[in-house]
């Protein structure tokens, strides 16, 4: 565990008080009784010491930074208190307040909560507003304020191991010594003069367990108080400035905050993937066929998620007789053993899913202890001094350290030995079980599940960090410093388009406490998703932090996605392979995640907090990385149109382009935009390099990955790299950097250099592209790492861009190959439709040499052609097409020869493709000419159904931006803010 104790260089005393500079920004404020041990939330503050100054005049202490000052008078009698005590951070002033920590969480940007079980929509995150205890509500770290103030005060702290847990190495905790309140001093405070000690929703438990006083129902002022009388109440708090006067700097405040409570863990590499998840009584063989025929559709998967009928649940037991256990528990809600029905040979069943490279993990409802039916009783009660022969149950006892070493070490072990990858922690039994104040079981056991030795298939692992299995849990949130132990299960939802938009907000407001991995239910939980909604459900999923599809127990509650209509199918199997193609980006982002506090989904105002669009927009939209924006659609689309209208706000001093459009937009911009069921509004921001997996597209020469089993498990022997210009790259010279992290996926050998990166520099004029892909390395060493294959291919997307007059690797010309051609060696191709050059590098190549691609353009690179959605023109006519060519043999009937510009105008893409030379005016001719004809032609359709009509027009109603005009003025239609000549 990370060193607890701050550097004394930083610490400056003044009498009862006791004050840490942790960074420019951040200083711990405690008085009373002192600690230097780590607390569930802070558990490391010896870091680099900032330059401060510290000034006593009289009984006042005055410590100055470079972007705060806090004063302090010692002299006074009482705690903590707007008399004694002032931060000031430029025109900004902090003092406490009657309710505890003041106005703190005024303007507070939220956090998370542990769970959205039930939740049909939006659940108000503001804590103050939250009146139920066990959701754990946790304001965020963030305020438009400029600060937060965090309240450690007796927060349980992690201890040495005790018995029985020294052997595993694992830590326990202890409640720091309060002082109980007495009822003469709780009645002695007038309501007026109570200062609240935690927050409304607080239990009894915790507030009796702080020293405070508890009434449940006051009639005015808080229900659980201090009582300031006592002359030094302990108080342990820390004021956490989002950086100088001269401009708030959240990114800065989370990478210090992860340094003092903990690093976002890299997960292992498979848990980014595809996940498969249904509450369902499947069998060995159904869960083989499900995963074969995973195979034959070609939909990428990587986790197999076994939901609590993995052992026996005693279903009729308990809807004839509501059979309970030892425990009172639902009897067959827990359970440790294998259902032999279902499952006949279970280790070879976990073989066979090993074998094909997928992980595996099972459902735990913890809370009904052993039972004599557990095959592991007999060794769990003889360990526990109980005699078998009596039956009597093992009982679940998390605060307990040997109740603790036999059921990890015992049950869950039998199992991981057989083969299971990691739990699913399913805890949602109650949170007063520890009886303890503070300290709730979720929080406890994730602690415990995350603090474990790991197994292999062979038994317990040990030795070097690259020898030692990653951690991983599946559960929930528990609470301040919850985000060491990832990643979260967000419970059983209402699916409605509510939820779905509630999801996304939901994600977002969790960074700001450091949590960047929710795994939600996509489709919801708990009844049938319709069809359009799980569409959407699934695009969201492929640009969340878990691409994990769930449902209940319930007839046609079914969320694979083959067992709907081919349409949406066919969709949602292209955004699944989507999101495996884009593993290698997503894990790059994992480990900026680790690195800076980051998480991988991010609020708006991250980047750009001194903007109001970015916490206007920050609820529907996000950065998925650095590289990328996304703003999921969340509503059905318009029964007229048959598209759905997204608002999206491009922030200012970046360039965005529209991956699907085919358009560059400069923000800042508004932008109001129309999407189709096959659209999503995802945005690559110009010039950067996108890492993805080579192979998986129609088009590609490499060899890509061996079907779509274990994709994201394995590093891409063919890795592709997209960059998008859309006209903009090269407008001047302009040079960028971007890359690809890898490390073996598994270990824990990441934190100990144990990693590569790939780096790869573009630099752009006025005749093209260079491209330099150099050897992948580390900070430590150039060499290529163990776990890198030694060579490679490599599969260059420049997304927006003219044909090219020449492509060159190092010093050698490569040829042109035809659309659909298979290259023998390396070749370029160019796809009309989509403006798009891939340069196919299907020699393989040492990964120690630095390769060297130039691409020389026929045409100016630059050219505002080039982002004015050319991709979307082509892209919708030939839905009109479509349109149109059903109405034959139907009394309204149009002919062919009454849509010419339609039928042009969807072949202007495949056309640019066979004569490049001609490209700028082939294009030019789709915008001037093709698309006003083809809406002309339509409008002319007097036979055409109105519903069709209105689609149809709809669809082609995108409008490009001409070359000149006034700017703000073009910010109004439908292609809003497209950059202009």
């Amino acid at each position: 565990m990370s060193t607890a104790a701050a550097d004394p260089a930083a610490i400056v005393q003044a009498g009862s008080a006791r004050f840490t500079v942790l960074t420019d920004d951040v200083i711990r404020m405690e008085d009373g009784r002192w600690t230097d041990e780590p607390t569930f939330a802070f558990i490391n503050r010896k870091l680099d010491v900032p330059r401060y100054h510290v000034e006593r005049n009289g009984s006042t202490v005055t410590i100055t930074t470079k972007a705060l000052k806090l004063e302090y008078d010692q002299g006074t009698k009482t705690a903590f208190s707007p008399s004694n005590l002032r931060v000031t951070m430029g025109d900004v002033v902090w003092t406490p307040k009657p309710e505890g920590v003041g106005d703190a969480n005024k303007g507070n940007l939220l956090g998370t909560v542990r769970t959205l079980d039930g939740v049909d929509g939006w659940l108000d995150l503001d804590c103050a507003n939250q009146d139920r205890y066990d959701l754990h509500c946790t304001y965020g770290l963030l305020s438009t304020q400029g600060y937060t103030v965090v309240d450690d005060t007796n927060r349980p702290r992690f201890t040495a191991p005790p018995e029985h847990m020294q052997a595993m190495g694992i830590g326990w905790y202890e409640r720091p010594q309060v002082d109980e309140a007495s009822d003469e001093e709780c009645a002695a405070v007038k309501v007026e003069e109570r200062r609240g000690c935690g927050e409304d929703s607080i239990v009894p438990l915790d507030c009796l367990g702080r020293g405070c006083c508890y009434d449940e129902d006051p009639e005015s002022g808080p229900s659980c108080w201090y009582v300031p009388t006592r002359s030094h109440a302990t108080r342990d708090w820390y004021f956490i400035g989002h950086g100088s006067p001269d401009g708030i700097d959240y990114k800065g405040t989370l990478k210090a905050m992860s340094k003092m409570m903990g690093k976002i863990p890299l997960l292992p590499r498979y848990a980014y993937g595809g996940w498969y998840s249904r509450y369902w009584s499947w069998s060995d063989v159904e869960l083989r066929d499900i995963v074969k025929e995973y195979e034959e559709r070609d939909i990428p998967l990587d986790v197999l998620v076994i939901d609590m009928n993995w052992h026996p649940s005693f279903e009729k037991e308990r809807a004839m007789n509501a059979s309970r256990d030892q425990a009172h528990q639902p009897k067959g809600w827990t359970g440790y053993t294998w259902d032999r029905t279902l499952f006949p040979s279970p280790s070879k069943f976990l073989q066979y899913i090993d074998r094909r490279g997928l992980s595996t993990t099972l459902n735990l409802h913890p809370a009904g202890g052993i039972e004599p039916w557990e095959d592991t009783y007999p060794d769990v009660a003889t360990e526990m001094g109980i005699d078998p022969a009596s039956g009597k149950f093992v009982p679940f006892k998390p605060s307990d350290p040997h109740n603790m070493f036999a059921w990890f070490n015992i049950t869950l072990a039998k199992r991981e030995v057989e083969g299971v990858d990691f739990w699913w922690l399913d805890w949602q039994q109650g949170e007063t079980w520890m009886k303890q104040p503070d300290v709730n079981p979720t929080f406890w056991l994730n602690h415990l599940f995350w603090s474990k030795p790991h197994f292999s298939k062979s038994g317990m692992e040990s030795g070097t960090p690259e020898t030692r299995r990653r951690p991983i849990l599946f559960g929930r949130w528990g609470g301040l410093g919850n985000h060491r132990y990832a990643l979260g299960f967000s419970g059983d939802v209402n699916p409605s388009w509510a939820s779905l938009k509630f999801q996304v907000q939901f994600t977002l407001t969790a960074a700001n406490v450091l949590f960047s991995y929710w795994s939600h239910d996509l489709g919801g939980h708990l009844k049938p998703c319709p069809a359009e909604m799980y569409t959407r459900w699934i695009q969201w999923g492929a640009f969340s932090p878990c691409m994990r599809p769930h449902s209940s127990k319930e007839f046609g509650n079914d969320r694979r996605i083959w067992v709907y209509p081919n349409t949406y199918y066919d969709i949602m199997r292209t955004f699944m392979r989507r999101r495996a193609e884009l593993v290698p980006y997503i894990y790059s982002q994992g480990r900026r995640a680790y690195d800076d506090g980051l998480a991988l989904l991010r609020p708006m105002y991250y980047q750009d907090p001194q903007e109001d669009k970015a916490y206007e927009y920050g609820k529907g939209q996000y950065y998925f990385g650095d590289d990328m924006l996304v703003a999921p659609v969340t509503a059905p689309v318009d029964n007229t149109t048959g598209l759905a209208e997204k608002k999206i706000w491009i922030p200012p001093s970046s360039i965005f382009y529209e991956v699907g459009w085919g358009i560059g937009v400069k923000g800042p911009a508004e932008l109001t935009w129309t999407y189709d069921l096959s659209e999503m509004p995802v945005f690559a921001r110009v010039g950067q390099v996108i890492p993805t997996v080579g192979g998986m597209r129609a088009d590609s020469q490499c060899k890509g990955p061996q079907g779509s089993i274990r994709t994201s498990n394995v590093l891409p022997s063919c890795l592709g790299l997209t960059f998008y210009a859309g006209g903009i790259m090269t407008e001047t010279d302009t040079e960028g950097f971007g890359g690809v992290y890898e490390d073996d996926g598994w270990s824990q050998g990441y934190e100990d250099g144990a990693f590569a990166y790939t780096n790869v520099s573009y630099s752009s004029g006025v005749e093209g592209y260079a491209i330099i892909i150099s050897p992948p390395g580390t900070a430590k060493s150039p060499a290529v790492l163990p776990f890198l294959p030694t060579e490679r291919q490599y599969e260059i997307r420049v997304a927006g861009t003219w044909p090219p007059k020449a492509v060159s690797i190092g010093d050698r010309l490569i040829e042109r190959a035809d659309l659909g051609e298979r290259c023998l060696a390396d070749c370029w191709t160019y796809d009309g439709e989509t403006l798009t050059l891939t340069v196919h590098l299907v020699d393989l190549r040492p990964l120690t040499e630095e390769m060297i691609v130039a691409i020389t353009s026929l045409f100016t690179p630059a050219t505002p052609l080039l982002r004015r959605g050319f991709p979307k023109l082509v892209s919708r006519a030939k839905k009109v097409k479509v349109l149109l060519d059903n109405q034959w043999g139907r009394n309204t009937t149009v002919y062919e020869e009454d849509y010419q510009s339609v039928i042009a105008l969807s072949l202007q893409g495949i056309k640019l493709t066979y004569n490049p030379a001609t490209a700028p005016q082939l294009v030019q001719e789709a915008i001037d000419t093709l698309l006003p004809n083809a809406i002309k032609e339509v409008q002319g359709l007097t036979k055409l159904p109105a519903d069709v009509k209105s689609k149809a027009l709809a669809l082609l109603d995108v409008r490009p931006m001409p070359h000149h005009g006034d700017d703000d003025a073009q910010r109004k239609g439908p292609a809003d803010a497209l950059l202009t000549a």
